[in-house]
């Protein structure tokens, strides 16, 4: 164990504390490869004394302990982590441990808190500048909601689990290995405690981290810009989805511009380096004889040169066996009778994504005589390109759990679970907008109500909207409910591109955040600055 003390503070320091000033303890075995950097415990503005445990269990505030990335050579503090571990001079915390798994280059960690059954926190944290004076790491970001949620899911899935089975499970997760710049392997369990009937979950699964700006200004500064090969679900390179072309002309001042077309005739942009076609731009323009308009705004990004990457390493030319690694099996492919061109869908596969697939012997698809569907693909298929879209939040979106086209038993399951009370359920009619059946189902208590939605009159319902007021406690996939601020919302979302058309003057006037469109998305009102409802559906038809 290494100890570290503070320098003396004096009277006129007092006046401006600093954290990189106070003590902190070393964990032993948390340095980083270079051995600059590594975890440490302490708290805030006191000098702690190991050689008296006696004294310190008994003067030592154990409900003030802060867990810190700090920098060995310039003995300070860098960063808080959200876990409170401590141990050192015969005094730790019971049932509990912590673990780091630098990236070689000493420049992320992810940091893992457990504690009796599971982990109790977890977090990534990436080290930016460090020579600078100040700022010179990320956040600290938390994974531990998400990582449980993704869990939750994958278990349930696996284990062919009813959810009140999986909801009583407690996940330990284990990182093993950095696989590339924003993505680690982790070692998970799962189990009830003490249940020994219970099912139980073991599984290595891959994660991509966030970045280290979680924050970025639309067409500025995404974790994207860095990376001039990457592929995200909103980006590729410095080009983002909802930039105008000349914002991406000057991402890419050393690349050329041209017009080019589909074999449909479809209008588009060709971005090439020197001789190479790296992708295409689709900007909703449709005359492939009109010149560029520098104000049209990209849409969606075709990728077909291998030396793009997604963060998983999927890249044009990879094989479908490395998609189906890390997105799932094969869901389906489809030939399209009009351009013969064939799409793969996996199940696990996130929004923004679409695989174009192909086979250097013919097709990639294995097809029954007369066949345009299949779940069975040739070995050797191959990506022939990945196109960007953007996330989509009619997709990804979820309130409670419950999202676009959730059935009506997961709306009674979840209502039975979140003790919602009593339901109003409102006439069953005909919408002529389009042509489906209609029926709002209302629990006042909860302050909860759903628009369902089936092909005809008394049909089998599946979610069309959901609207949240006080005194709803149910938070969105991404932790956003009522009473969290507009800088929650904002960052939580986003890594959404905003809507092109945009929605002034819809509103009358309401304070309002929308992710996606009035024609589907996500809706946060706000009163006095913080969220007083939320909206997820079409909200003009």
């Amino acid at each position: 164990m290494i100890l570290r003390f503070a320098a003396v503070l004096s009277a006129l320091f007092l006046s401006f504390p600093a954290i990189s000033q106070d003590s902190f303890i070393v964990f032993e075995g948390t340095e980083s490869p270079d051995g600059q950097f590594a975890l440490g415990w302490g708290v805030p503005y006191e000098v702690i004394d190991l050689s008296d445990p006696d004294k310190l269990r008994e003067t030592l505030d154990f409900d003030a302990i802060e867990n810190y990335v700090v920098d060995l050579n310039k003995n300070e503090v860098m960063a808080v982590l959200p876990s409170t571990y401590f141990e050192g001079g015969g005094i730790m915390r019971n049932h509990g441990s912590i673990r780091s798994l630098w990236r070689q280059d000493s420049e992320a960690v992810v940091v893992v808190e457990y504690g009796k059954w599971g982990f109790d926190s977890v977090a990534v944290l990436y080290v930016d500048e460090p020579d600078r004076e100040w700022e010179r790491c990320s956040d600290a970001i938390p994974l531990g909601m998400s990582l449980n949620r993704m869990l939750y899911q994958r278990a349930a899935s696996q284990l062919n689990a009813s959810s009140d089975v999986i909801d009583g499970f407690v996940f330990s997760a284990d990182p093993e290995a950095w696989e590339g710049s924003q993505q680690v392997r982790f070692k998970v369990y799962g189990g009830v405690p003490k249940d020994e009937d219970a099912p139980y979950y073991e599984d290595t699964v891959s994660f991509l981290l966030p970045g280290p700006q979680l924050l970025s200004l639309p067409g500025e500064g995404s974790s994207a810009a860095n990376d001039p090969r990457l592929i995200t679900a909103n980006s590729v390179g410095p080009i983002e989805i909802g930039m105008t072309v000349g914002e991406a002309r000057r991402a890419m001042p050393g690349a050329t511009f041209s017009r080019t077309s589909d074999g449909e005739g479809i209008s588009l942009i060709a971005v090439r380096e020197g001789v190479d076609e790296l992708f295409t731009l689709f900007c909703d323009e449709w005359d492939p004889d009109a010149p560029i308009n520098d104000e049209a705004v990209v849409q969606i990004i075709d990728v077909s040169h291998p030396s793009f990457k997604t963060d998983q390493g999927i890249h044009p030319g990879a094989e479908l066996s490395l998609v189906e690694s890390h997105f799932g099996k094969l869901k389906q492919l489809l030939l399209t009778e009009i351009e013969s061109r064939e799409y793969a869908d996996f199940e696990e596969q996130p929004s923004g994504y679409s695989f174009q697939v192909t086979h250097p012997d013919g097709w990639a698809g294995d097809y029954y005589e007369g066949e345009t569907l299949t779940k069975r693909y040739v070995p050797g298929a191959l990506i022939h390109s990945i196109e960007v879209s953007g996330l989509d939040i009619n997709l990804d979106g979820r309130i409670g759990g419950l999202g676009m086209f959730s059935t009506a038993e997961d709306v009674w399951v979840t209502a039975g679970k979140k003790s919602f009370g009593q339901v109003s359920q409102g006439e069953d009619e005909m919408r002529e907008a389009f042509g489906q059946a209609v029926q709002t189902w209302s629990f006042p208590d909860a302050g909860v109500e759903f628009d369902m939605i089936s092909d005809e009159i008394g049909g089998d319902k599946t979610v069309f909207s959901i609207t949240v007021i006080a005194p709803s406690d149910l938070v969105t996939a991404r932790g956003v409910g009522i009473g969290s601020t507009r800088s929650e919302v904002e960052s939580a979302y986003s890594d959404f591109p905003p809507d092109p058309e945009g929605y002034e003057g819809y509103f009358d006037g309401q304070d309002v955040y929308l992710v996606g469109s009035i024609y589907g998305g996500m809706i946060f009102t706000f009163e006095n600055g913080v969220v007083s409802k939320i909206f997820f559906g079409a909200s003009a038809e």
